[in-house]
């Protein structure tokens, strides 16, 4: 991969975060019933064919789990947002969350 390359990857990571993650300042959520009802959520939403509900209760649940510290919960999310980018056809940043669900499973 070429650093060209690898800074576009890197901008447009940039620009995306900068543009559609929710902004969550302080925990509303506290077990992982919390966050398991934010990915059934996300399903419903995707079935519904809302998408940009579905990502955003993806984000809320990997922040849930990121919050009460469970490791299998943010693994599960991080795969579903890889998914998600990948249906949609943004393959670099389906690969970062799928990059991130990997390294989360060797922890």
């Amino acid at each position: 991969m070429t650093k060209y390359r690898l800074l576009y990857l890197v901008l447009l990571l940039i620009v995306w975060l900068n543009n559609s993650t929710p902004v969550i300042t302080k925990p509303i959520l506290q077990n992982t019933e919390d966050c398991a009802a934010l990915l059934r959520e996300a399903r419903d939403f995707y079935i519904q064919g809302r998408y940009t509900e579905e990502l955003e209760q993806y984000q809320r649940a990997l922040f849930c789990y990121r919050e009460i510290d469970s490791q299998q919960g943010e693994w599960t999310t991080l795969n579903r947002i890889g998914l998600f980018y990948y249906d949609m056809g943004k393959y670099e940043l389906s690969l970062i969350y799928y990059k991130q669900a990997l390294s989360n499973s060797r922890r």
